[in-house]
């Protein structure tokens, strides 16, 4: 007797199989990334608060669902303040993308800068510039404090911080003042684009020819 010769599947079957196949997962949406786990059967936002911190703006709440889009916002996490530090310029910008990505945000921060201004304008204009330089300073100082950049320590208190902020690196050479256990970034020093860097790694090696000529 012959033996039955097997055939390969038609390509209506193929196509039928395809078609059974389940579609592959969707990837999650940008503002999942700060949603709160399902709890019965419905998603709660993330609520946070826009608040002014000198001139800095201050993000507190329950950050920590979406503190991966807050950095990638430019923000640096400062632990004493419970919250997320940015200039005060990208107040706007800020809190308009936390809005399109779906949280709720109760923003202050105008009503807290104002009050700062009335009280600056109030004051006489030696001490309103007093006041103006200590708010640039604490706001600089905890966005700088706050963040967990590498850095190399070239004395007691002078360090070479490797800084990322925005997408965009630099390196920072800057005093600090303070305890040894608690060093602050002081005005004196600074920050190197990284094409500055290169061109002062090219040029060391001439200025240890010069400094040795000259020793």
């Amino acid at each position: 007797p012959r033996k039955a010769e097997l055939c390969p599947p038609s390509l209506s079957f193929r196509s039928g199989l395809a078609a059974a196949r389940p579609p592959p997962p969707r990837p999650p949406s940008p503002s999942s990334c700060c949603r709160r786990p399902r709890t019965a059967g419905r998603t709660e936002m993330v609520q946070l608060t826009a608040k002014a911190h000198g001139k800095a703006l201050l993000i507190q709440g329950d950050t920590r669902p979406c503190k991966d889009f807050l950095k990638s916002l430019g923000g640096k996490w400062a632990g004493g303040l419970s919250g997320w530090i940015f200039p005060g310029t990208k107040h706007a910008d800020i809190v308009e993308k936390l809005r399109g990505a779906s949280h709720m945000v109760q923003d202050s921060f105008s009503n807290g800068a104002a009050d700062a201004a009335g009280a600056a304008a109030s004051a006489p204009a030696a001490k309103r510039q007093k006041v103006e330089k200590a708010a640039d300073k604490a706001g600089g100082e905890e966005a700088a404090a706050a963040s967990e950049d590498f850095f190399v320590p070239l004395t007691n208190k002078r360090r070479i911080t490797v800084v990322s902020d925005g997408g965009k690196t630099s390196i920072d050479i800057r005093e600090y003042w303070g305890d040894a256990a608690d060093l602050k970034p002081g005005k004196k020093g600074i920050r190197l684009s990284t094409e500055d860097w290169e061109a002062l790694k090219e040029a060391i090696p001439r200025i240890d020819e010069q400094m040795a000529s000259s020793s």
